[in-house]
């Protein structure tokens, strides 16, 4: 049995609703006993166990499901999970810095849509998120251990609207240095007879892969050479405050053309 604490660093403004909301505001903050604003436990496991599922999906991994680790529920609550995660709130000591957002839809002649004005409640960049816990029915250097270190450290973003930029973060596990490329293969290596074979949708006869130590986890930058259009979420006073996102699904496309169009 081990335990994990971690805090989220939130870099952009973020918008981990709760569902509720009143006359004039569609979508509320969580917030703990003590009024402080909260992430909850099952957002942080929803967004674990989608950065687990990204390593079934691509890697293949052995011996390895994240429904062994993080449960299955259900009815017939066919797997128990081996963690208990209590979520993070905000640090104490720290303003807390929430504030309304008001969108409305656009139409493709770029009018507002008729009844499609929403308002909800964010936290601001900036913001520091504490106290968030994760305990492990497992050694600390089990797979299991790193798969929960390697989940929690992957969480690149929280809340709503993430794929327009909204609530990026960084999770810091208290006493972890290592990064998710460095807790990626310290996992794969824990595995036994581990073998990570290519990503889906390459053809079945291809050979199968390992990561060695030559295996890193990259940052990749771009300089825009001329302007880009990419669509933003507004925030505090509908201002742009957190830049603009580039999706992944674009970025995996543009690699795809450059690997596969011929003379490229």
């Amino acid at each position: 049995m081990s335990l994990l604490s971690f805090k989220v660093h939130l870099l952009t403004d973020a918008e981990p609703g709760t569902g509720l909301g009143s006359i004039n505001t569609n979508n509320y903050i969580p917030r703990d006993a003590s009024g402080r604003p909260r992430i909850p436990a099952s957002h942080i496991k929803g967004l674990m166990r989608e950065e687990l599922r990204n390593i079934e999906d691509y890697l293949a991994p052995e011996n390895f499901s994240a429904d062994s680790i993080l449960g299955k529920g259900g009815e017939a609550l066919e797997c128990q999970g081996k963690i208990s995660v209590s979520g993070p709130v905000l640090a104490d000591g720290s303003e807390d810095n929430t504030f309304m957002i008001t969108r409305t839809a656009i139409d493709q002649t770029g009018t507002a849509s008729d009844k499609a004005l929403r308002t909800t409640e964010a936290l601001a960049a900036g913001s520091v998120l504490e106290n968030g816990s994760v305990t492990i029915n497992a050694e600390n250097d089990s797979a299991e251990n790193l798969a929960v270190r390697l989940a929690l450290r992957s969480i690149s973003a929280i809340g709503g609207n993430r794929n327009r930029g909204s609530g990026r973060c960084r999770v810091e596990i208290e006493g972890e240095t290592r990064g998710p490329g460095e807790l990626l293969q310290a996992f794969l290596k824990a595995l036994p007879g581990q073998k990570a074979r290519q990503a889906a949708g390459i053809s079945k006869d291809s050979r199968d892969c390992k990561l060695d130590k030559k295996t890193c986890w990259v940052d990749i930058v771009f300089r825009a050479n001329q302007p880009v259009c990419c669509p933003e979420n507004p925030t505090r006073s509908n201002a742009i405050q957190g830049g603009f996102a580039i999706p992944a699904s674009a970025v995996m496309g543009s690699l795809l053309h450059r690997v596969i169009v011929p003379g490229r």
